[in-house]
Protein backbone atom coordinates (compact mmCIF):
# COMPACT_ATOMS: atom_id res chain seq x y z
CA UNK A 1 0.00 0.00 0.00
CA UNK A 2 1.31 3.42 -0.89
CA UNK A 3 2.26 5.68 1.99
CA UNK A 4 1.14 9.28 2.31
CA UNK A 5 2.86 11.82 0.13
CA UNK A 6 5.56 13.95 1.68
CA UNK A 7 6.09 17.52 0.61
CA UNK A 8 9.17 18.34 -1.40
CA UNK A 9 10.54 20.72 1.20
CA UNK A 10 10.37 17.92 3.77
CA UNK A 11 12.41 15.60 1.59
CA UNK A 12 16.10 15.25 2.35
CA UNK A 13 18.66 16.61 -0.04
CA UNK A 14 19.17 13.97 -2.68
CA UNK A 15 20.24 14.03 -6.30
CA UNK A 16 19.76 11.89 -9.35
CA UNK A 17 23.39 10.77 -9.15
CA UNK A 18 23.00 9.66 -5.53
CA UNK A 19 25.49 12.24 -4.16
CA UNK A 20 24.37 14.67 -1.52
CA UNK A 21 25.40 18.29 -1.90
CA UNK A 22 27.36 19.97 0.86
CA UNK A 23 25.36 21.53 3.63
CA UNK A 24 22.45 20.16 5.61
CA UNK A 25 19.69 22.54 4.55
CA UNK A 26 16.58 21.34 2.79
CA UNK A 27 15.57 22.81 -0.54
CA UNK A 28 12.22 23.41 -2.20
CA UNK A 29 13.15 22.32 -5.69
CA UNK A 30 9.81 23.49 -7.07
CA UNK A 31 11.04 27.09 -6.86
CA UNK A 32 14.80 26.60 -7.21
CA UNK A 33 14.97 25.05 -10.68
CA UNK A 34 14.85 26.31 -14.25
CA UNK A 35 14.45 24.49 -17.55
CA UNK A 36 16.63 25.61 -20.44
CA UNK A 37 15.44 24.68 -23.92
CA UNK A 38 17.09 24.64 -27.35
CA UNK A 39 20.67 24.20 -26.16
CA UNK A 40 23.22 23.03 -28.77
CA UNK A 41 23.64 19.24 -28.65
CA UNK A 42 27.39 19.59 -28.00
CA UNK A 43 26.77 21.76 -24.91
CA UNK A 44 27.76 19.53 -21.96
CA UNK A 45 27.12 20.05 -18.25
CA UNK A 46 30.39 21.88 -17.68
CA UNK A 47 29.61 24.39 -20.44
CA UNK A 48 26.13 24.91 -19.01
CA UNK A 49 27.62 25.62 -15.59
CA UNK A 50 30.07 28.09 -17.11
CA UNK A 51 27.28 29.91 -18.92
CA UNK A 52 25.00 30.21 -15.87
CA UNK A 53 27.55 30.48 -13.05
CA UNK A 54 27.09 34.26 -12.82
CA UNK A 55 23.45 33.70 -11.82
CA UNK A 56 24.34 31.93 -8.57
CA UNK A 57 25.44 28.65 -7.04
CA UNK A 58 24.44 25.68 -9.17
CA UNK A 59 23.63 22.53 -7.23
CA UNK A 60 22.87 20.15 -10.08
CA UNK A 61 22.56 19.99 -13.88
CA UNK A 62 20.66 17.29 -15.79
CA UNK A 63 20.24 17.17 -19.58
CA UNK A 64 18.39 15.15 -22.21
CA UNK A 65 18.48 15.20 -26.01
CA UNK A 66 15.46 16.25 -28.06
CA UNK A 67 16.09 14.32 -31.26
CA UNK A 68 13.40 15.94 -33.37
CA UNK A 69 14.86 19.39 -32.68
CA UNK A 70 18.51 18.31 -32.68
CA UNK A 71 18.96 20.13 -29.37
CA UNK A 72 19.22 19.62 -25.62
CA UNK A 73 16.97 20.46 -22.69
CA UNK A 74 18.61 21.12 -19.32
CA UNK A 75 17.31 21.21 -15.77
CA UNK A 76 19.41 23.52 -13.57
CA UNK A 77 18.97 23.56 -9.81
CA UNK A 78 20.03 26.63 -7.85
CA UNK A 79 20.08 27.26 -4.10
CA UNK A 80 17.47 30.05 -3.97
CA UNK A 81 14.63 31.63 -5.89
CA UNK A 82 16.61 34.86 -6.37
CA UNK A 83 19.16 32.89 -8.38
CA UNK A 84 16.31 31.49 -10.48
CA UNK A 85 15.18 35.06 -11.26
CA UNK A 86 18.73 35.88 -12.37
CA UNK A 87 18.80 32.80 -14.62
CA UNK A 88 15.54 33.82 -16.28
CA UNK A 89 17.29 36.92 -17.63
CA UNK A 90 19.45 34.62 -19.78
CA UNK A 91 16.43 33.66 -21.89
CA UNK A 92 16.58 34.44 -25.63
CA UNK A 93 20.36 34.73 -25.56
CA UNK A 94 22.31 33.04 -28.33
CA UNK A 95 24.36 29.99 -27.45
CA UNK A 96 26.33 28.66 -30.38
CA UNK A 97 23.92 29.09 -33.26
CA UNK A 98 20.77 28.59 -31.16
CA UNK A 99 18.58 30.96 -29.21
CA UNK A 100 17.87 29.43 -25.81
CA UNK A 101 14.67 29.73 -23.75
CA UNK A 102 14.87 29.73 -19.94
CA UNK A 103 11.73 29.00 -17.91
CA UNK A 104 11.00 28.43 -14.23
CA UNK A 105 10.32 24.74 -13.66
CA UNK A 106 6.70 24.57 -12.58
CA UNK A 107 4.29 21.65 -12.76
CA UNK A 108 6.96 19.34 -14.19
CA UNK A 109 7.64 17.15 -11.14
CA UNK A 110 5.90 13.86 -10.41
CA UNK A 111 5.73 12.08 -7.08
CA UNK A 112 5.96 8.34 -7.66
CA UNK A 113 5.53 5.58 -5.10
CA UNK A 114 4.50 1.93 -4.67
CA UNK A 115 6.79 0.76 -7.45
CA UNK A 116 8.50 -2.64 -7.03
CA UNK A 117 11.12 -2.55 -4.24
CA UNK A 118 13.85 -3.80 -6.59
CA UNK A 119 13.52 -0.69 -8.79
CA UNK A 120 16.35 1.82 -8.57
CA UNK A 121 16.67 5.16 -10.37
CA UNK A 122 17.82 3.56 -13.60
CA UNK A 123 14.90 1.11 -13.66
CA UNK A 124 12.41 3.92 -13.04
CA UNK A 125 13.92 6.04 -15.80
CA UNK A 126 13.81 3.08 -18.19
CA UNK A 127 10.16 2.41 -17.27
CA UNK A 128 9.11 6.00 -18.03
CA UNK A 129 11.10 6.21 -21.25
CA UNK A 130 9.78 2.87 -22.53
CA UNK A 131 6.32 4.44 -22.34
CA UNK A 132 7.46 7.54 -24.23
CA UNK A 133 8.12 9.94 -21.32
CA UNK A 134 11.59 11.47 -21.29
CA UNK A 135 12.95 12.10 -17.77
CA UNK A 136 15.13 15.06 -16.92
CA UNK A 137 15.95 13.58 -13.52
CA UNK A 138 14.93 10.80 -11.14
CA UNK A 139 15.59 11.48 -7.46
CA UNK A 140 15.37 8.84 -4.75
CA UNK A 141 15.41 9.63 -1.02
CA UNK A 142 18.25 8.84 1.32
CA UNK A 143 17.64 5.63 3.27
CA UNK A 144 20.08 6.63 6.00
CA UNK A 145 17.46 6.81 8.75
CA UNK A 146 14.67 4.71 7.28
CA UNK A 147 15.49 1.81 4.98
CA UNK A 148 11.82 1.22 4.21
CA UNK A 149 11.17 4.44 2.31
CA UNK A 150 10.14 3.88 -1.30
CA UNK A 151 9.23 6.90 -3.39
CA UNK A 152 10.83 9.06 -6.05
CA UNK A 153 10.55 12.47 -7.66
CA UNK A 154 10.64 12.42 -11.46
CA UNK A 155 11.16 15.64 -13.42
CA UNK A 156 9.75 15.79 -16.95
CA UNK A 157 10.48 18.45 -19.61
CA UNK A 158 7.07 20.17 -19.52
CA UNK A 159 3.84 20.44 -17.50
CA UNK A 160 1.99 18.86 -20.42
CA UNK A 161 4.16 15.74 -20.37
CA UNK A 162 3.91 15.55 -16.56
CA UNK A 163 0.10 15.73 -16.75
CA UNK A 164 0.03 13.06 -19.45
CA UNK A 165 2.33 10.78 -17.44
CA UNK A 166 0.25 11.16 -14.27
CA UNK A 167 -2.98 10.40 -16.11
CA UNK A 168 -1.46 7.44 -17.94
CA UNK A 169 0.60 5.79 -15.22
CA UNK A 170 -1.32 6.39 -11.99
CA UNK A 171 -2.96 3.13 -10.95
CA UNK A 172 -1.05 1.07 -13.50
CA UNK A 173 -0.08 -2.45 -12.46
CA UNK A 174 3.71 -2.74 -12.42
CA UNK A 175 4.95 -6.25 -11.61
CA UNK A 176 2.04 -6.77 -9.23
CA UNK A 177 2.27 -3.31 -7.59
CA UNK A 178 -0.42 -0.65 -8.00
CA UNK A 179 1.71 2.31 -9.11
CA UNK A 180 0.96 5.76 -7.67
CA UNK A 181 1.96 8.72 -9.87
CA UNK A 182 0.82 12.23 -8.94
CA UNK A 183 1.84 15.78 -9.70
CA UNK A 184 4.07 16.95 -6.86
CA UNK A 185 2.48 19.61 -4.67
CA UNK A 186 4.78 21.19 -2.04
CA UNK A 187 1.80 22.82 -0.33
CA UNK A 188 0.15 19.47 0.30
CA UNK A 189 1.35 18.23 3.66
CA UNK A 190 0.38 14.82 4.93
CA UNK A 191 0.85 13.36 8.37
CA UNK A 192 3.79 10.99 8.65
CA UNK A 193 2.81 7.33 8.37
CA UNK A 194 4.83 6.57 11.53
CA UNK A 195 3.40 9.45 13.59
CA UNK A 196 1.56 7.06 15.89
CA UNK A 197 4.78 5.22 16.72
CA UNK A 198 6.73 8.41 17.35
CA UNK A 199 3.98 9.83 19.58
CA UNK A 200 3.63 6.58 21.58
CA UNK A 201 0.06 6.04 20.37
CA UNK A 202 0.66 2.68 18.71
CA UNK A 203 0.74 -0.73 20.37
CA UNK A 204 1.85 -4.08 18.96
CA UNK A 205 -0.23 -7.15 19.83
CA UNK A 206 1.38 -10.58 19.36
CA UNK A 207 0.08 -14.10 19.94
CA UNK A 208 -3.23 -13.79 18.09
CA UNK A 209 -4.92 -17.02 17.10
CA UNK A 210 -4.49 -17.37 13.34
CA UNK A 211 -7.98 -18.79 12.71
CA UNK A 212 -10.29 -17.54 15.46
CA UNK A 213 -9.29 -13.85 15.53
CA UNK A 214 -10.91 -11.67 12.86
CA UNK A 215 -10.59 -7.92 12.41
CA UNK A 216 -14.08 -7.47 13.96
CA UNK A 217 -13.17 -9.49 17.06
CA UNK A 218 -9.93 -7.57 17.48
CA UNK A 219 -11.78 -4.25 17.21
CA UNK A 220 -14.07 -5.35 20.01
CA UNK A 221 -11.04 -6.15 22.14
CA UNK A 222 -9.13 -2.87 21.70
CA UNK A 223 -11.87 -0.23 21.37
CA UNK A 224 -12.83 -0.11 25.09
CA UNK A 225 -9.48 1.54 25.87
CA UNK A 226 -10.05 4.58 23.63
CA UNK A 227 -10.82 5.79 20.15
CA UNK A 228 -8.91 3.77 17.54
CA UNK A 229 -7.38 5.76 14.70
CA UNK A 230 -6.06 2.79 12.75
CA UNK A 231 -5.98 -0.97 13.13
CA UNK A 232 -3.72 -3.12 10.98
CA UNK A 233 -3.86 -6.91 11.17
CA UNK A 234 -1.81 -8.31 8.27
CA UNK A 235 -3.78 -11.09 6.53
CA UNK A 236 -2.34 -14.56 6.27
CA UNK A 237 -0.55 -15.37 3.02
CA UNK A 238 -2.22 -18.79 3.07
CA UNK A 239 -5.97 -18.40 3.59
CA UNK A 240 -6.76 -21.89 2.27
CA UNK A 241 -6.53 -23.38 5.78
CA UNK A 242 -8.89 -20.77 7.23
CA UNK A 243 -6.25 -18.45 8.66
CA UNK A 244 -7.29 -14.80 8.99
CA UNK A 245 -4.03 -13.26 10.19
CA UNK A 246 -0.31 -13.74 10.80
CA UNK A 247 -0.56 -13.71 14.55
CA UNK A 248 0.07 -10.02 15.23
CA UNK A 249 -1.54 -6.59 14.78
CA UNK A 250 -0.80 -2.88 15.17
CA UNK A 251 -3.33 -0.62 16.89
CA UNK A 252 -2.99 3.17 16.69
CA UNK A 253 -5.07 5.20 19.14
CA UNK A 254 -6.08 8.85 18.92
CA UNK A 255 -4.09 9.70 22.05
CA UNK A 256 -1.18 8.26 23.99
CA UNK A 257 -3.24 7.72 27.16
CA UNK A 258 -5.46 5.19 25.38
CA UNK A 259 -2.43 3.33 24.08
CA UNK A 260 -0.97 3.25 27.59
CA UNK A 261 -4.23 1.86 28.93
CA UNK A 262 -4.28 -0.86 26.24
CA UNK A 263 -1.07 -2.29 27.69
CA UNK A 264 -3.35 -3.87 30.31
CA UNK A 265 -4.04 -6.55 27.68
CA UNK A 266 -0.51 -7.90 28.13
CA UNK A 267 -0.51 -11.50 29.35
CA UNK A 268 -4.30 -11.76 29.08
CA UNK A 269 -5.94 -14.70 27.26
CA UNK A 270 -7.89 -13.99 24.08
CA UNK A 271 -9.46 -16.80 22.05
CA UNK A 272 -7.44 -19.37 24.02
CA UNK A 273 -4.12 -17.66 23.30
CA UNK A 274 -2.00 -15.59 25.70
CA UNK A 275 -1.29 -12.13 24.25
CA UNK A 276 1.92 -10.14 24.30
CA UNK A 277 1.20 -6.41 24.15
CA UNK A 278 3.81 -3.63 24.04
CA UNK A 279 4.37 -0.17 22.65
CA UNK A 280 5.35 -0.38 19.00
CA UNK A 281 8.93 0.66 18.39
CA UNK A 282 10.29 2.17 15.22
CA UNK A 283 11.77 -0.46 12.93
CA UNK A 284 14.50 1.90 11.64
CA UNK A 285 15.68 2.46 15.19
CA UNK A 286 15.72 -1.26 15.96
CA UNK A 287 17.60 -1.94 12.75
CA UNK A 288 20.25 0.67 13.55
CA UNK A 289 20.72 -0.95 16.95
CA UNK A 290 21.31 -4.28 15.24
CA UNK A 291 23.87 -2.70 12.91
CA UNK A 292 25.71 -1.18 15.88
CA UNK A 293 25.86 -4.54 17.64
CA UNK A 294 27.42 -6.18 14.58
CA UNK A 295 29.95 -3.38 14.03
CA UNK A 296 31.17 -3.29 17.65
CA UNK A 297 31.24 -7.06 18.15
CA UNK A 298 34.69 -8.55 18.70
CA UNK A 299 33.52 -12.08 17.98
CA UNK A 300 34.24 -13.62 14.55
CA UNK A 301 31.30 -13.14 12.18
CA UNK A 302 32.32 -15.18 9.13
CA UNK A 303 28.76 -15.40 7.79
CA UNK A 304 28.48 -11.59 7.51
CA UNK A 305 30.00 -9.56 4.66
CA UNK A 306 30.44 -5.83 4.20
CA UNK A 307 29.63 -4.44 0.75
CA UNK A 308 30.85 -0.93 -0.16
CA UNK A 309 30.79 1.74 -1.53
CA UNK A 310 27.11 2.02 -2.40
CA UNK A 311 24.75 4.99 -2.49
CA UNK A 312 22.48 5.55 0.49
CA UNK A 313 19.57 5.74 -1.97
CA UNK A 314 19.96 2.07 -2.92
CA UNK A 315 17.23 -0.05 -1.32
CA UNK A 316 17.62 -3.50 0.21
CA UNK A 317 15.79 -5.11 -2.70
CA UNK A 318 18.10 -3.42 -5.19
CA UNK A 319 21.09 -4.74 -3.25
CA UNK A 320 19.53 -8.20 -3.15
CA UNK A 321 19.03 -8.13 -6.93
CA UNK A 322 22.64 -7.00 -7.39
CA UNK A 323 23.98 -9.82 -5.20
CA UNK A 324 21.91 -12.45 -7.01
CA UNK A 325 23.02 -11.08 -10.37
CA UNK A 326 26.72 -11.34 -9.44
CA UNK A 327 26.27 -14.65 -7.57
CA UNK A 328 23.64 -16.58 -9.56
CA UNK A 329 24.16 -19.71 -7.45
CA UNK A 330 22.62 -17.92 -4.45
CA UNK A 331 19.20 -19.18 -3.35
CA UNK A 332 16.66 -16.96 -1.60
CA UNK A 333 17.06 -18.57 1.81
CA UNK A 334 20.86 -18.24 1.74
CA UNK A 335 20.82 -14.44 2.12
CA UNK A 336 19.06 -14.04 5.46
CA UNK A 337 19.15 -10.26 5.84
CA UNK A 338 20.54 -7.01 4.47
CA UNK A 339 21.29 -4.07 6.76
CA UNK A 340 22.12 -0.63 5.39
CA UNK A 341 25.15 1.10 6.91
CA UNK A 342 24.99 4.58 5.40
CA UNK A 343 27.61 6.01 7.77
CA UNK A 344 30.17 3.78 6.07
CA UNK A 345 28.65 4.00 2.58
CA UNK A 346 27.79 0.32 2.53
CA UNK A 347 25.63 -2.61 3.63
CA UNK A 348 25.95 -5.73 5.76
CA UNK A 349 25.02 -9.00 4.04
CA UNK A 350 24.04 -11.74 6.50
CA UNK A 351 24.22 -15.27 5.07
CA UNK A 352 23.09 -18.64 6.36
CA UNK A 353 26.64 -19.93 6.80
CA UNK A 354 30.32 -19.12 6.39
CA UNK A 355 30.76 -21.16 3.19
CA UNK A 356 28.05 -19.23 1.33
CA UNK A 357 29.50 -15.91 2.48
CA UNK A 358 32.95 -16.85 1.19
CA UNK A 359 31.61 -17.84 -2.25
CA UNK A 360 29.62 -14.58 -2.52
CA UNK A 361 32.69 -12.56 -1.50
CA UNK A 362 34.64 -14.08 -4.39
CA UNK A 363 31.82 -13.27 -6.81
CA UNK A 364 31.20 -9.69 -5.64
CA UNK A 365 34.63 -8.33 -4.75
CA UNK A 366 35.97 -5.90 -7.38
CA UNK A 367 32.80 -6.26 -9.48
CA UNK A 368 31.07 -3.12 -10.75
CA UNK A 369 27.71 -1.47 -10.20
CA UNK A 370 27.24 1.30 -12.72
CA UNK A 371 30.63 3.02 -12.68
CA UNK A 372 31.49 2.03 -9.11
CA UNK A 373 33.95 -0.73 -8.23
CA UNK A 374 32.56 -2.70 -5.29
CA UNK A 375 34.47 -4.09 -2.35
CA UNK A 376 33.07 -7.15 -0.61
CA UNK A 377 34.93 -8.33 2.47
CA UNK A 378 34.50 -8.83 6.20
CA UNK A 379 32.75 -6.53 8.66
CA UNK A 380 36.02 -4.97 9.80
CA UNK A 381 36.80 -3.70 6.27
CA UNK A 382 33.40 -2.01 6.04
CA UNK A 383 33.86 -0.47 9.48
CA UNK A 384 37.22 1.01 8.43
CA UNK A 385 35.77 2.48 5.22
CA UNK A 386 34.99 6.18 5.49
CA UNK A 387 32.96 7.91 2.78
CA UNK A 388 34.97 10.48 0.84
CA UNK A 389 33.22 13.69 -0.11
CA UNK A 390 33.06 14.15 -3.85
CA UNK A 391 34.39 17.45 -5.17
CA UNK A 392 31.73 20.10 -5.55
CA UNK A 393 31.14 20.24 -9.27
CA UNK A 394 28.62 23.04 -9.19
CA UNK A 395 30.71 25.99 -7.99
CA UNK A 396 32.42 27.06 -11.18
CA UNK A 397 35.74 28.71 -10.41
CA UNK A 398 38.85 28.96 -12.50
CA UNK A 399 40.84 26.59 -10.33
CA UNK A 400 38.03 24.03 -10.38
CA UNK A 401 37.74 24.13 -14.15
CA UNK A 402 41.39 23.30 -14.57
CA UNK A 403 41.46 20.62 -11.85
CA UNK A 404 40.68 16.98 -12.43
CA UNK A 405 37.16 15.87 -11.54
CA UNK A 406 38.24 12.33 -10.75
CA UNK A 407 39.65 11.12 -7.49
CA UNK A 408 42.13 8.29 -7.01
CA UNK A 409 40.91 4.98 -5.69
CA UNK A 410 42.48 4.77 -2.23
CA UNK A 411 40.76 1.50 -1.31
CA UNK A 412 43.27 -1.26 -0.62
CA UNK A 413 42.63 -4.15 -2.96
CA UNK A 414 42.61 -7.66 -1.53
CA UNK A 415 45.44 -9.96 -2.58
CA UNK A 416 45.33 -13.73 -2.99
CA UNK A 417 46.81 -14.09 0.50
CA UNK A 418 44.04 -11.90 1.91
CA UNK A 419 41.39 -14.08 0.27
CA UNK A 420 43.12 -17.22 1.52
CA UNK A 421 43.12 -15.93 5.09
CA UNK A 422 39.50 -14.84 4.76
CA UNK A 423 38.33 -18.19 3.39
CA UNK A 424 40.29 -20.25 5.90
CA UNK A 425 39.31 -17.86 8.71
CA UNK A 426 42.81 -17.64 10.17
Amino acid sequence: MAGPKRALEDAPDFHSNGKKPHGGTTVNREVCCVIVRNLPKNFNNRKIERFFHQCGEIRCVDTIMVKEKDAKIARIEFTSYNEVLAALTMSLKTVGCKEIVVEAMQGCTLWVTNFPPRYDGRELRRFFEDLGFQCLSVRLPSLRYNAGRRFAYVDLPSPQSADAAANTLNGMDLDGYNLVVKLSDPESRAQRSDAGTIEKREVLIRGLDFIKVTIEKLQGLVEPFGEVEKLIMPPSSDSADGRHNRGFAFVTYKDAAAAEAALALHNTVFEDRRLTVAMADRKPYLERQKVKQILVSRKPQPNILGLFPISDTLSKECIRSLVKEKAPFLEDNMLEDILLVSDHEGALLIFCDEKTAAKVALALHMSTYGKVILNCSDVRSLKQHSPQLAPTRNKVKSEEISSSLTRPDTTKRMTNDDFRKFLLHR
